[in-house]
C-alpha cells in the first residue's frame, strides 16, 4: 500500500468517526423550557423565564465530586451575570444511582455548594430531549436565539473533570 493510499484511507476512517460522533447541535426552545417548567424544584428558588436570554443547563447529582466544583463555577457566573441575561438551571440526575438515594446527602450537597440558581429533578423524558445525557456532570450553554453554543460532558478517564469558571466566562462573554 502506497504511503499515499495509507494517508487518504486514515483521513476517511478519522472522517467516519467524527461524523458517527456527532450530535446534531440543540435548539432550547418553548418544549425545552416547558419541560424544565413542569419538573418539581429542589430548594426554593423557582425557575425563570428563560426567553431571549443564555442558559445554562447542567446535570448533577449530590454524590458527584466534579458536580460541587462546577457549583463552584455557576456561582461566580451568577455573580457575574444578572439574571435577566443568564439563566441558569441545575438538573438532579443519577440521584439513585447505585440504589442510594439519600435526602440528607442532598441537604449537605446544597448547604456547601449553596446554589444561586434553580434546581429541579431531572426525567427520562427531559434528558432524551438534550439528547440523551448519560454523564455527570453534563453542561449546555444556549446563545440567546435558543441555540447550542458549548457542551461539556465529564467522560469516564478524562483529566478535565467540570467546566471551569474562566472557561464559562469565555463563553458567555463571546456570547453576549
Amino acid at each position: 500500500m502506497s504511503m499515499r493510499t495509507l494517508i487518504f484511507t486514515f483521513a476517511l476512517l478519522v472522517g467516519l468517526q467524527t461524523t458517527a460522533d456527532a450530535r446534531a447541535p440543540l435548539q432550547f426552545d418553548e418544549s425545552f423550557h416547558n419541560a424544565l417548567s413542569a419538573l418539581p424544584t429542589i430548594g426554593s428558588q423557582p425557575l425563570g423565564d428563560t426567553e431571549r436570554k443564555i442558559v445554562i443547563v447542567t446535570f448533577f447529582a449530590s454524590w458527584c465530586p466534579p458536580c460541587r466544583w462546577e457549583f463552584k463555577s455557576l456561582n461566580a457566573v451568577r455573580e457575574r451575570y444578572d439574571e435577566k441575561d443568564v439563566a441558569i438551571v441545575a438538573v438532579n440526575w443519577f440521584e439513585d444511582w447505585g440504589n442510594y438515594k439519600s435526602g440528607k446527602r442532598m441537604q449537605r450537597f446544597l448547604a456547601s455548594t449553596k446554589p444561586q440558581f434553580p434546581l429541579v429533578e431531572g426525567t427520562k423524558t427531559l434528558t432524551d430531549k438534550f439528547g440523551g445525557v448519560d454523564r455527570i456532570p453534563t453542561l449546555f450553554v444556549f446563545d440567546r436565539n435558543g441555540r447550542e453554543a458549548f457542551s461539556f460532558v465529564h467522560l469516564q478517564g478524562a483529566e478535565k473533570m467540570h467546566v471551569e469558571t474562566d472557561e464559562l466566562i469565555g463563553v458567555l462573554d463571546a456570547l453576549q
